[in-house]
């Protein structure tokens, strides 16, 4: 078990999320018997801080950019099935191009 402690005066949580999100963790663990990652490895992690005020504004950015792409899915998702119906309609015969 490892847990992460951090300093709510030096750090600001969001930031911190879109950071660990992007660590690749995966190439830290250590290949034995039985893969781990140890306290000491995570320890030797260094993150960039920025001062809180820019941990905010790149946090509040980042969030946005994700609930556009969100957004922007879900705009994909419903248009490739509106696609697929219209294309139904065509080779059922139901609608004819002229």
């Amino acid at each position: 078990m490892a847990a992460f402690v951090m300093d709510a005066s030096r750090a600001y949580y969001p930031f911190i999320h879109f950071v660990l999100l992007s660590t690749k963790l995966g190439s830290l663990v250590s290949t034995t018997a039985l893969p781990s990652l140890s306290g000491r490895v995570l320890a030797a992690i260094e993150l960039p801080l920025p001062s809180v005020p820019e941990q905010t504004a790149i946090a509040t950015i980042l969030s946005d950019m994700d609930t556009e792409l969100a957004a922007l899915q879900a705009r994909r998702t419903k248009t490739q099935a509106l696609k697929q119906a219209m294309m139904q309609e065509l080779l059922t015969g139901r609608i004819r191009l002229i």
